[in-house]
C-alpha cells in the first residue's frame, strides 16, 4: 500500500487500495468466498481475523483458516467445558465471578 519514507502518509491515506481495504465489509467477504457462504459459524466468526486472512491467503479478501479449524474441529469440546453443571465459586461455596471454577461434585 505504500511507504511512509516514500510517500506523504496524507497521499497514503487517501489512496485507493488503502480506502478499499479498510472499508471492506465482511459481507463482502462473505460474498466472495464460498467457504463463508456456507458456514453454519458464519455469525460467530464473521471470516476471522483480515490479518492472518491476507497472510495465508494472500489478500484481505480471504478469510482466516484458524478459525476455520476452531470452530469446525474445537468449539464444540471447548463449550461443553462450561455447560451447566460447571459453577464459579468461593471458598465457602459462594458463586463469586473470581472464583475456582470446579465440576459440581468433584
Amino acid at each position: 500500500m505504500g511507504n511512509v519514507h516514500e510517500t506523504p502518509l496524507r497521499e497514503l491515506l487517501s489512496d485507493s487500495a488503502y480506502l478499499e481495504a479498510v472499508c471492506y465489509t465482511v459481507g463482502e467477504l462473505q460474498k466472495e468466498n464460498p467457504k463463508c457462504q456456507a458456514c453454519p459459524h458464519w455469525e460467530l466468526c464473521v471470516g476471522g481475523c483480515r490479518a492472518l486472512g491476507w497472510v495465508t491467503g494472500g489478500s484481505y479478501t480471504s478469510y482466516d483458516p484458524l478459525k476455520c479449524i476452531y470452530f469446525d474441529q474445537y468449539m464444540d469440546r471447548f463449550t461443553a467445558l462450561f455447560d451447566e453443571s460447571w459453577r464459579c465459586v468461593d471458598e465457602i461455596g459462594d458463586k463469586h465471578p473470581r472464583g475456582v471454577c470446579h465440576k459440581e461434585g468433584e
